[in-house]
C-alpha cells in the first residue's frame, strides 16, 4: 500500500534564518552575499517572523541557490512544508512512497512580468535536491503550472490528466494521499484538492501549515464527502419514480 505526499509551492517556501547564516552575510539590507565568493541573491525580510529572511524572486534568486546548493544546503529551512512531513512521519509512522511537488514555470511572460519573477520552478528542484538525500527510496515526481494560472476551470481539468500520469496506481495499491496545498495560487490549491477528492475520496488527507505553529490535519476531506453523498441522496430521492407505489 503506497503513501503519496503532494505539495503546492509558494513563494515563502524556502527561507533562511538571519542568526544562523554561516557563511553568509546581509549586505546593503537586501542582499545575502557568500563571504568567500561572488554568490548573492536579493532577500526580503519575513514580517511575520523578525529573524527570517527569503528570496525576493524566486525564479531569478532561486536559479541561483539551485546552481550553488552546497554552499546554500546547510542555511536553507522550509519552515512550511518541514514541519509537516515530519509530523506525519512521525506521528502517523508513514512514509512516503512518491513525493510529487506541484509548481509554476510561466515561460510565455515576458522576462520582466513581476508574475514571472515568482515562478517556483527553481525552488522544485532545491526541494528535490534537498529531499531527495533524506527520502532516498521516495520517488520523486513534477507537475508544471505554465499558463492560466489563476482559471480555476481549466486548472481543474488539466489536474485530471496530470494526477493521473503521476499517480499511476490503482485504488487497491493506495493507502494515503497527504496534500499540502500551502503555498501558490489559489485557484491551483483548490482545483488540485478537488479533483484528488473527486478521484481518490477519502483516500485524501488535506493538511494545512500556519506559519510558526503546528500542522494541522484538517476534517474538510470527510465534510465535503459527507455534503456530497447527503446531496446526492436527496437527488436520487427527488428523482424517485413513485407511479408503482401502493396506495392505501
Amino acid at each position: 500500500m503506497q503513501n503519496i505526499f503532494i505539495v503546492t509551492l509558494g513563494t515563502r517556501e524556502i527561507q533562511f534564518n538571519k542568526n544562523e547564516l554561516n557563511d553568509f552575510e546581509i549586505s546593503e539590507k537586501t542582499k545575502l552575499k557568500h563571504k568567500h565568493s561572488d554568490v548573492c541573491i536579493n532577500i526580503i525580510k519575513n514580517n511575520n517572523f523578525e529573524n527570517y529572511i527569503f528570496p525576493a524572486s524566486p525564479r531569478n534568486d532561486g536559479k541561483i541557490i539551485s546552481d550553488n546548493f552546497e554552499l546554500f544546503e546547510n542555511i536553507i529551512q522550509f519552515p512550511l512544508i518541514d514541519n509537516c512531513i515530519k509530523k506525519i512521519q512521525t506521528d502517523l509512522k508513514t512514509k512516503f512512497n512518491k513525493f510529487i511537488i506541484v509548481f509554476t514555470d510561466q515561460k510565455q511572460l515576458t522576462d520582466n512580468n513581476k508574475n514571472k519573477h515568482n515562478d517556483t520552478l527553481f525552488y522544485k528542484e532545491i526541494l528535490k535536491k534537498h529531499y531527495s538525500k533524506e527520502y532516498y527510496n521516495t520517488e520523486f515526481s513534477e507537475i508544471s503550472i505554465e499558463k492560466n494560472i489563476v482559471n480555476i476551470d481549466i486548472q481543474y481539468k488539466q489536474f485530471a490528466k496530470d494526477l493521473k500520469n503521476n499517480l499511476k496506481i490503482g485504488d487497491k495499491d493506495l493507502n494515503k494521499i497527504y496534500l499540502l496545498p500551502q503555498g501558490g495560487i489559489d485557484q491551483i490549491n483548490h482545483a488540485l484538492t478537488l479533483q484528488l477528492l473527486q478521484q481518490y475520496r477519502d483516500n485524501v488527507e488535506i493538511w494545512q501549515q500556519p506559519e510558526g505553529k503546528e500542522a494541522i490535519h484538517l476534517e474538510f476531506t470527510n465534510l465535503f464527502l459527507k455534503d456530497l453523498l447527503k446531496q446526492q441522496l436527496i437527488a436520487l430521492i427527488n428523482n424517485l419514480d413513485y407511479s408503482g407505489a401502493y396506495q392505501l
